[in-house]
């Protein structure tokens, strides 16, 4: 039951990107490390980390990946300097099912100015992304909607092309 809860608890699995900028599914879901962020992270009080039944899309799991597909974009500046990294990116699915306070919790870690800034669009693309999304379905505890967060990791990995 707890990891079937803590999978549902990220929405979609690890999204690699590529230089083309179509996305696969790698199979590798990082769910307990996503947990382990989103519970490091400061919540209202009201905020559900892991409730009976988490959040979905409105249009299902399998259409929010290929949501995510098409509307988070790998940065041209970020491919041109070689910008890859892992960024788990936090919201709130409110009781009604509109989506709130999103931020970045863990963001593409680069020790150089320049690819600091490429890192940090890619933070955002992810953001903006999540600001379109319509709603999704509440979560529920105990028969009622709760404001539950939710984590969202995202891979940026830039592939060759042969």
């Amino acid at each position: 039951m707890f990891m079937k809860s803590l999978g549902a608890l990220v929405f979609a699995c690890l999204l690699t990107f590529t230089l083309s900028a179509s996305a696969q599914c790698d199979g590798h879901c990082p769910s307990a490390l996503a947990y382990d962020y989103l519970c490091k992270a400061q919540w209202p009080a009201d905020v559900i980390l892991n409730p009976d039944e988490m959040p979905e899309p409105a249009f299902g799991l399998t259409s929010f990946h290929d949501y995510l597909l098409d509307n988070v974009k790998y940065p041209s500046k970020a491919v041109e300097l070689g910008v890859e990294g892992l960024v788990f990116t936090a919201f709130i699915v409110e009781k009604d099912g509109s989506i709130t306070n999103i931020r970045t919790l863990r963001g593409i870690k680069i020790f150089n100015d320049l690819q600091s800034e490429a890192a940090e669009e890619c933070n955002q693309a992810i953001i903006k992304a999540i600001e379109k999304m319509p709603k999704c379905s509440p979560g529920y505890l105990w028969g009622s909607p709760v404001r539950t967060a939710v984590c969202l990791p995202v891979n940026f990995q830039i592939q060759q092309k042969f």
